[in-house]
């Protein structure tokens, strides 16, 4: 009878033990899900660190709501399992908004606005994007650069490339005149690189980018929200984005 009583109570136990494991160890941790592979946003540095813009922003949010941030890496597309298996608090990762995400995550208002924009070298004449009518543009082939670029009505030659190195390479041998690519990577890619290039003012898209919360968590998604509002009241959202880009990206209100 102990045997069979031993028996179940470590059926029992591992039960619980299956049925809890997806969840958070500690409420006071915050996992934040990334592919870490998203520079400037997320990603590993030559110290195997996760670094980034969003890792800075929530440090300083575990910080002031008195959590401690732990970044584990997912594998992008399944972003929304990890989610709902608890095995992630949140997606916060450069994740733009689209019907899917607004339909299946909790998700906060935008914290930054990842435009499509043009670079040009330093140097160059062109200074709006009507300049740029019959120019040579370089764009990734497949991107949503490139999607942009071929709705736009703009006259112009398309250089395409299968990666955004190769673009900037032409750019800078004078080779083609423009790159169109997100203003968050070419921001970063001046600042850390030195590139000798600068970006137009004006716009062809706009790509917003928000954190994702499982549906239900509205006190958790709440106090980041409030946090990231004052660190942008304060200057400390500023100065996060200067650091990683070089001037003020973010639009939170």
């Amino acid at each position: 009878m102990k045997k069979i009583l031993t028996v179940c109570l470590c059926v029992v136990m591992l039960c619980g033990i299956f049925l809890f494991s997806g969840c958070a160890k500690d409420a006071n941790t915050l996992v934040l899900g990334l592919d870490a592979t998203f520079a400037p946003m997320g990603f590993k540095d030559d110290n195997n660190e996760i670094v980034g813009f969003d890792i800075d922003v929530a440090r300083e949010v575990c910080k002031r709501i008195g959590m401690t941030l732990e970044c584990k890496e997912i594998i992008w597309d399944q972003n929304l399992i990890e989610l709902n298996n608890n095995s992630i608090d949140c997606v916060w990762n450069g994740m733009s908004i689209n019907e899917d995400r607004e339909r299946d995550m909790l998700l906060t208002p935008a914290y930054m606005n990842n435009r499509m924009v043009f670079a040009v070298k330093t140097d160059s004449d062109i200074q709006t994007v009507d300049q740029l009518t019959g120019k040579k543009i370089a764009v990734q082939n497949g991107s949503e650069g490139e999607k942009a670029l071929e709705a736009s009505g703009m006259e112009y030659e398309k250089v395409g490339h299968a990666d955004y190195a190769m673009a900037y390479n032409e750019l800078e041998l004078g080779l083609v005149d423009a790159v169109l690519v997100d203003e968050v990577a070419v921001q970063y890619m001046i600042k850390s690189q030195n590139k000798d290039f600068r970006v137009l003012d004006e716009a062809l898209g706009d790509d917003l980018y928000v954190i994702g919360f499982r549906k239900g968590d509205t006190e958790l998604k709440d106090k980041v929200w409030n946090a990231i509002k004052e660190m942008k009241e304060d200057g400390t959202l500023k100065e996060i984005s200067e650091k990683w880009f070089g001037s003020d990206l973010t639009v939170v209100e």
